[in-house]
């Protein structure tokens, strides 16, 4: 139909170019709005500049092909790389900013732009704008309505193209790991900045598309482009399509211009018809229109039947890449002297742990012993006061990001699964550092890609069957119970590759059968040389399974030895098991 369109429009008769140019400024918007949601429905961050980045694409075409004669095709690229910079330089100023935060960052670029535009008149044409903002040529003459259409359908197209296979890439499962928990990105070895800037940037490379092919429409850019205003339409569209969806925006696009269309004669009141209308749409349509259907039964079967066909995978051959090539002569980690203060509180004394490869070594003790804070100085989640953490003969650096990149993943106390995905996706994401490929092959889909992502499904469908889950994989992770989710979450450590597991209280809340599904799991992940601390209160499920035992009380270690050693020390039994014996 959108093909047809212009054909279509010739009905309509002397309206038939409006009706065009309709559609043409449908086209150019849903391209801004994809490149919104990509910001904040995908990567979580809020963006108020979105206007502010049509602007610039805008300006920066009409200032080259006016003042310099810039080649308008030309021009288009230009006006790409100036808005992918400026958003470089949001990122790189919002850096350490988070949720709202980093939202206000973006609202005071865009007052500050506004004010620049209208300021630096010689340049800008100012309060006035700048008419005249030429379209491209084909075959010696500027693209007539037509056209433009076309070209603007294309590029269209291109963006959600672009925008769909960066989703489904590692690095998309990265931006959606940033929007529901950063911190348990950065535990997977995701660079929480870096895939910040990244997302934005790319975000900007749309949206600059966008502003110059709306300059180009027009003829015309002015200040009032990057008013907060004409964003509204655009948090219409998302949030009535689906937050955070690949249509979304798309569907909620065609429906706000058509109700724009209804209220062009509404002055004034458009704009209050509008915001209610948003309202409404957030109430109503919580999860917007694909959101809602996708949570229908057949939504779900389509999303299911959408997935691509994986063989089965090779067992023996998949399990060897988890194989730790790390001689169990020397320890893989050692911590020493690890101390941690809280004010006038010690959380941590002067730990000493060491970690060797294929052994199962467990951190246990009362509640507030320290354990969870070891973990975390461990991963740099916490920055511990004092001593060091070697792993390999090297220190591990003080970013969570890079100890998981050293090989060093963690399982926290409270469950981190990324709810907003499916099973598969959980795990997919900690095979982010898998051989990754980057970004560009991502989008571009090259054979080299493919055949990796294709290896990469295959081996989350082995760690699943593992511990029973492998016809669990498309289901949303938010539908699995307590016990699953947990087990999901292992698998999704395991994934990792790593050389150190820290498993913080994985059987809380197993049930019998989910207990011996993860003992199984632990104990084929000794047998490939992975070193795995265990914490965890559970003493019929961790003396039997470890082979080593560290007992935490107060911050301090009060015992160690073999599983039968702890076991029979009247220390811990007065300090941790009550006296009792076990």
């Amino acid at each position: 139909m959108l093909a047809l369109w212009p054909q279509i429009a010739v009905g309509f008769g002397p309206q038939q170019s409006y009706y065009v140019d309709l559609a043409t400024t449908a086209l150019i918007l849903t391209m801004l709005a994809i490149s919104l949601n990509l910001a904040m429905g995908i990567a979580g961050l809020l963006s108020f500049v979105h206007t502010g980045l049509l602007a610039v694409a805008g300006y920066t075409l009409g200032i080259s092909a006016l003042r310099w004669g810039v080649n308008p095709w030309l021009g288009i690229l230009l006006g790409v790389v100036v808005t992918v910079l400026f958003c470089i330089l949001i990122s790189l100023v919002s850096a350490r900013a988070t949720n709202i935060y980093w939202g206000l960052i973006t609202l005071s670029f865009d007052l500050v732009l506004i004010q620049v535009i209208e300021q630096w008149g010689s340049v800008t044409g100012g309060f006035n704008g700048l008419p005249g903002v030429p379209r491209p040529q084909l075959n010696g003459a500027p693209l007539d309505t037509q056209s433009f259409y076309y070209l603007c359908l294309v590029m269209a197209i291109g963006c959600y193209l672009v925008t769909r296979n960066l989703v489904k890439s590692p690095a998309g499962r990265g931006f959606h790991a940033l929007r529901q928990s950063p911190e348990t990105a950065s535990s997977l070895g995701i660079n929480v900045p870096a895939a910040r800037l990244l997302a934005f940037a790319i975000a900007g490379a749309l949206a600059g598309f966008s502003g110059a092919l709306f300059a180009m429409h027009l003829n015309f850019i002015s200040p009032e482009v990057a008013d907060q205003g004409p964003q509204l339409p655009l948090f219409i569209a998302i949030f009535l399509g689906g937050f955070g969806t690949l249509l979304g925006p798309v569907l909620g696009m065609v429906v706000v211009t058509a109700v724009q269309h209804e209220l062009r004669g509404s002055g004034e009141n458009a704009q209050l018809i509008l915001g209610l209308f948003l309202l409404a749409c957030i109430l109503i349509l919580p999860k917007g229109i694909v959101g809602t259907w996708m949570s229908t039964r057949f939504g779900r079967w389509v999303s299911v039947a959408a997935h691509p066909a994986v063989p089965p995978p090779d067992e023996s051959e998949s399990l060897a890449l988890l194989q730790n090539s790390t001689s169990g002569a020397e320890p893989v980690m050692r911590c020493q002297d690890v101390g941690k203060m809280y004010g006038g509180v010690r959380a941590l004394g002067g730990v000493d742990l060491e970690l060797y490869p294929g052994e199962i070594h467990a951190l246990i003790g009362p509640n507030g012993a320290g354990k969870s804070t070891m973990a975390g100085c461990i991963t740099a989640h916490i920055q511990r006061d004092s001593g060091t953490v070697v792993v390999g003969g090297r220190p591990l650096p003080k970013r969570p990001h890079a100890v998981a990149k050293r090989g060093v993943t963690r399982v926290f106390q409270e469950p981190h699964l990324f709810e907003g995905g499916t099973v598969e996706d959980n795990v997919l994401t900690g095979m982010y550092g898998w051989g990754r490929s980057g970004w560009l092959p991502a989008i571009v889909r090259t054979p080299g890609y493919l055949r990796a992502e294709r290896e990469r499904r295959q081996q989350v469908r082995l760690l699943l069957r593992a511990v029973g889950l492998e016809s669990l994989v498309h289901l949303s992770a938010s539908s699995l119970s307590h016990g699953q989710k947990r087990l999901v979450e292992v698998v999704r450590a395991v994934a990792t590759r790593p050389t150190v597991l820290i498993l913080d209280e994985p059987a809380t809340g197993l049930t019998p059968g989910d207990l011996a599904q993860l003992d199984s799991l632990l104990r084929t992940l000794r047998q490939f040389g992975i070193a795995l601390l265990l914490i965890e209160h559970n003493m019929g499920f961790v003396l039997p399974l470890s082979d080593r035992v560290t007992v935490l009380n107060f911050g301090e270690v009060i015992a160690h030895g073999t599983p039968q050693e702890i076991v029979d020390s009247p220390v811990v039994r007065e300090a941790y098991l009550g006296g009792a014996t076990v």
